[in-house]
């Protein structure tokens, strides 16, 4: 797992200094329809029903999102967010789908993002003769996020972004939890 955590955070570090060296052509205009994808690392934290706390763990985390453009700076949409990690043939993942509001306070880049929705939890364990066992709860979710977009041509941004994502899903295996992860960011507008 530290070996895919080091591989993203280089091609991180690539992707951004491509993008910064290609940036400032191109103009941060949101009109109409979006959609766009993350893909990096972050931690979890899970409270089990009976009050116990699991250790922060690390794991792959992901986000998709659609959605229109109200004004140039305030953006509209559906994003989905997620967290997995895979150990011992067992899988823990958290996700959510929420009602997003995207902000951008300027006329570069930057922006902040919020959402509130449904969440969930699952537990997967493979045994040895080839059956799974799973468990599924869900519950509401919000989440919170900050980056940073260059537009490299008129329809493509690229960016880092960090979130956080608060579930309460008050489950059989999982009662809350929360996730903070660091992503790159690949979005399209048209």
């Amino acid at each position: 797992m530290k070996k895919i955590l080091v591989l993203t955070a280089l091609a991180m570090v690539t992707s951004l200094y491509a993008a910064n060296a290609f940036a400032g052509s191109h103009p941060h205009d949101h009109h109409g329809f979006f959609i766009g994808f993350n893909l990096g690392g972050g931690t979890a934290d899970i409270s089990v029903p009976d009050g116990e706390d699991t250790d922060r763990e690390w794991g792959g985390a992901a986000n998709l999102r659609l959605g229109g453009a109200i004004k140039n700076n305030l953006l509209l949409g559906a994003e989905t967010s997620g967290w997995a990690r895979n150990e011992n043939s067992t899988t823990v993942s958290l996700s959510t789908i929420v009602f997003a509001v995207t902000y951008y306070p300027g006329s570069e880049g930057f922006f902040v993002r919020g959402g509130a929705g449904f969440g969930g939890a699952s537990t997967e364990v493979d045994l040895a003769n080839d059956t799974t066992l799973s468990k599924h709860d869900t519950g509401f979710a919000m989440s919170a996020a900050a980056g940073y977009e260059w537009r490299l041509t008129k329809k493509f941004a690229l960016g880092p972004q960090v979130e956080f994502v608060y579930l309460n899903i008050g489950g059989d295996l999982v009662d809350t939890a929360n996730f903070f992860d660091a992503t790159l960011g690949f979005n399209w507008y048209w």
